[in-house]
């Protein structure tokens, strides 16, 4: 392991023991501590997938501004408490079994994400040493980002069970759900780094950019890793599930997905073209995510560190389709 990878991850190790701390530090009382620790602990954070992304990205950013990781922390720690809560709300919204709370139940469940969600990443912001005006703006930023991601998620739950999805809808869901969450916390991170306009935009749009093939591969990894998929049996309008409706449509075939265990699709023409285009679409935005920091002059080793995060969504040899050599 590189330096600088050892780096991250000391530091990434470091804002989960910050946001226990913290909650620790908030809660009202043990029993609300208990409870609001349960609910960030749920699949913590691994070796890979979106918790390690939302937790590493502001990290990332400040020091390929800076030359330094750790000022962005206390960002960290509201990326690992938005992830937490979101993934709880998620599940909710998608009918998805939830064992980890069938002793504590729905409510205590629903409870943690909307505390956790609503207090934590606006307090820990204002844990970060800067004047009183700057930490407001932060948490405005935050707020905006919320609603955008609110949008996001909104545009998903109306494209649900529908027999004539627009994939163009469906890539402004990911764009707008899982995209706009990354972009807030690189803003996030680019304005306490500097004051750089320019360069605070283009830190957005790189996170931007990732977090919308981050999406599309997991949507991706549902349908071609997952028995049974979620997504199909909860009639969710993923860009793949989109793109092999429309091309059903076109081509006079059954309109929803008949193809019904990973095999299957993988081998199926239609599911083939809609994998292939999704690919070329990640393989876009990873690009444009790298051309943008490429131009930033990063510093290292959080620039390489960074690129290699992008570099790390290009989808498994066998997710390629007809786009295999």
């Amino acid at each position: 392991m590189s330096p600088g990878r050892e780096l991250v991850r000391s530091l990434q190790d470091e804002a989960t023991d910050w946001a226990d701390a913290f909650v620790r530090r908030q809660a009202a009382s043990p029993e609300q501590e208990a409870l609001l620790l349960h609910a960030i602990h749920i699949q913590r954070v691994d070796s890979g997938g979106p918790s390690r992304a939302l937790i590493q990205l502001p990290l990332l950013v400040h020091g390929c501004i800076t030359g330094n990781m750790r000022p962005a922390i206390p960002i960290a720690a509201a990326g690992h408490f938005l992830d937490r809560s979101i993934a709880i709300l998620d599940a909710f919204m998608d009918g998805d079994p939830m064992p980890e709370w069938t002793e504590r139940g729905p409510g205590e469940a629903l409870l943690a994400a909307t505390t956790v969600l609503g207090a934590f990443p606006q307090i820990a912001l204002a844990e970060l040493e800067r004047p009183g005006a700057e930490v407001l703006n932060l948490q405005r930023i935050l707020a905006v980002g919320g609603l955008r991601v609110s949008h996001g998620q909104q545009l998903d739950l109306s494209l649900r069970g529908n027999e004539s999805p627009n994939p163009e809808d469906a890539l402004a869901a990911a764009r707008g759900k899982t995209g706009e969450m990354m972009a807030t916390l690189a803003e996030l991170a680019a304005r306490l780094a500097c004051d750089d306009g320019a360069k605070i935009t283009a830190y957005a749009a790189i996170g931007r950019d990732w977090g919308t093939a981050w999406q599309i591969d997991s949507d991706l990894r549902d349908l071609l890793a997952s028995e049974p998929s979620r997504d199909l049996i909860n009639g969710t309008r993923t860009l793949p599930i989109s793109v092999h409706i429309a091309d059903a449509h076109q081509s006079d075939e059954a309109r929803l997905p008949r193809a019904t265990t990973p095999e299957q699709r993988r081998n199926d023409d239609a599911w083939r073209r809609a994998i292939a285009y999704c690919i070329s679409v990640i393989t876009e935005y990873c690009d444009e995510a790298r051309s943008t920091l490429q131009r930033q002059s990063p510093l290292q080793p959080a620039a390489g560190e960074l690129a290699e995060l992008v570099a790390g969504l290009i989808p498994w040899p066998d997710m390629r389709g007809d786009q295999q050599s």
